[in-house]
């Protein structure tokens, strides 16, 4: 029995408090952080009060702000005196006083090219002045451009009548000799020479197409040919640029003789390019293709 037990025995009251609240309480307490959060709830319920009480509060009537305003500034302590200010864009007129008025529907521009060098002179900036203008007038008047002219064509040097230039076409054209078969056996081979043949000249003739020529290359030193089909063997020193069974493209080079079987009949033509040089001519320098046309005994007989 405990003596120094004195009246009744008292219960506590059984409210616990959350887990979390307990954890934060203890954190802010080792932390030393319990007053600042202390005054943080104090702040957070008085601040909207105290806002609330001096929003209230509004000017006795008649008072205007205007009122207000001199009052303070008349009888306040300070002694500093508020004037009202409107800003505002100023008057047009002021800002354009310097400039003179004038009528959109009357010719300003009247002056000619070269009146302002005689007689007002011409400013640093290219500009010119007309004579009788006002100094102070800040207007510059810019003289009409005059009406285009045409100018008088020069006089031909070479004494033709002046027209258009004509066009000068260049194009490259070659020699070559062609030495023919004998058609029978024990027989002179025939020898011809044919020089300036242009693009697309067949060889060795145009009822014998054996090769055609498609131009030279770009240094101008191989004259391209095409093959044709009914070739059936070439003999030379010439390259092959296109075919691998059949050549259907071959370069040659002048000096270099070169062979050709054509037709079924297998006749030789020995074909070497002479020269390749370049011509100038007043249109397309273009050989005609095809058979030649055959001639009637009308014109054979003429």
């Amino acid at each position: 029995m405990n003596f120094l037990k004195k009246g009744p025995e008292l219960k506590l009251s059984e409210i616990k408090v959350p887990g979390f609240l307990r954890d934060i309480y203890y954190d802010l307490k080792d932390r030393h952080l319990l007053p600042v959060a202390a005054i943080l709830i104090v702040a957070i319920f008085a601040v909207p009060i105290a806002v609330g009480q001096s929003g209230s509060e509004e000017p006795a009537p008649g008072e205007t702000p205007e009122a207000i305003a001199a009052q303070s500034s008349v009888g306040g302590a300070s002694g500093e005196l508020v004037a009202k200010s409107a800003p505002g864009l100023r008057d047009y007129r002021r800002r354009l006083d310097h400039r003179r008025a004038q009528d959109p529907f009357v010719q300003q521009y009247t002056g000619q090219e070269g009146d302002g060098a005689g007689e007002g002179g011409t400013d640093e900036g290219g500009v010119e002045e007309p004579s009788g203008a006002s100094t102070g007038s800040s207007s510059i008047e810019i003289p009409a451009a005059p009406a285009p002219t045409r100018a008088p064509s020069p006089e031909p040097a070479n004494g033709n009548d002046g027209g258009p230039d004509k066009l000068t076409y260049y194009s490259y054209a070659i020699d070559v000799r062609i030495s023919a078969a004998a058609s029978e056996p024990g027989g002179e081979k025939k020898v011809t020479v044919r020089r300036n043949l242009p693009e697309l000249t067949m060889l060795p003739s145009r009822e014998t197409p054996a090769i055609v020529y498609m131009g030279s290359t770009k240094d101008g030193k191989k004259a391209v040919m095409t093959v044709s089909s009914d070739v059936q063997a070439i003999f030379g020193d010439a390259k092959c640029v296109l075919g691998s069974d059949t050549c259907q493209l071959l370069a040659m080079e002048p000096d270099l003789p070169q062979t050709f079987v054509y037709g079924g009949a297998g006749r030789a033509y020995k074909i070497e390019l002479l020269k390749i040089h370049l011509v100038e001519s007043d249109k397309l320098n273009r050989a005609p293709l095809g058979k030649p046309k055959k001639k009637n005994k009308a014109e054979q007989s003429g």
